[in-house]
């Protein structure tokens, strides 16, 4: 997807945990681990793309962590790939759901900055 259609944004890097809530298999099993690694490598170094943090299995109570999670989140700072914020509101009142928690943990992470768009383009 990454080459052939060239997205701004990756969206739902694990998503398939909001299904799977560990009935299926475990985020922790190896084939798992080495799967979302290989892709975010692939992220950092063939792409230009940036990794939707998304907060809307939280807030709409689908997942225990935002979409990725922490430890994916922590990878992909380690990748230096850039980060944007988005709740994947459906309604008005959901745009900023857990918008300061999400930047608290983005922080304790180590990431400095997020990337958005305006009508000029990228920016951060």
């Amino acid at each position: 997807m990454t080459t052939a259609q060239k997205p701004d944004i990756i969206a739902h890097v694990d998503k398939i945990k909001m299904h799977n809530r560990n009935r299926y298999f475990s985020e922790e099993e190896g084939w798992n681990k080495d799967l979302i690694w290989k892709t975010l490598k692939f992220i950092a170094d063939e792409s230009n793309c940036i990794v939707e943090v998304n907060t809307r299995g939280l807030y709409k109570k689908r997942s225990d962590t935002f979409f990725p999670g922490t430890a994916i989140l922590g990878q992909i700072h380690h990748l230096k790939i850039p980060v944007t914020l988005s709740s994947d509101a459906h309604q008005p009142k959901e745009l900023d759901g857990y918008f300061p928690e999400a930047i608290q943990v983005l922080k304790e992470i180590g990431f400095k900055e997020l990337v958005y768009f305006n009508n000029i383009g990228r920016k951060g």
